[in-house]
């Protein structure tokens, strides 16, 4: 039970698969330069240290607020060879396929143009629901 409860709390490179390594996400400079807060939501996962999931997919980019429960994730399926990105307001999806992309350059460009604004819309919805 130890060794179980140390590997889900500690990220291990050689885990990841080689068609993440070979994609360079955990090298990948626009990743590294995203701030560590934007509009109140935490850098929680980062491309540094992606989080591997069901169905080939890979969480890479994570900016959560746990006070309202709701977040913003980007992933990576390796499948498919995409990266695509949803938000939870209040713990319920929501799909938008403004950051859909096949490579690191296309998804720097979409996450320059709409995180931010992404992020504004997930608070703004969380805080309409709260009312």
């Amino acid at each position: 039970m130890k060794k179980l409860l140390v590997e889900l709390t500690t990220f291990e490179p050689t885990t990841v698969s080689s068609i993440m390594r070979k994609k360079k996400i955990m090298e990948w400079d626009y990743g590294k330069s995203l701030p560590v807060e934007l509009e109140g939501f935490e850098l929680f996962i980062s491309p540094e240290k992606p989080l591997k999931i069901t169905n080939g997919s890979y969480i890479i980019l994570d900016y959560s607020d746990f006070s309202i429960a709701s977040n913003f994730v980007i992933y990576y399926n390796i499948f498919r060879d995409e990266f695509f990105g949803e938000a939870r307001v209040h713990g319920i999806p929501e799909i938008n396929y403004l950051f859909d992309s096949h490579d690191l350059a296309e998804l720097a460009i979409k996450l320059k143009h709409h995180l931010v604004s992404r992020l504004q819309d997930i608070r703004q919805k969380s805080m309409k629901q709260r009312q």
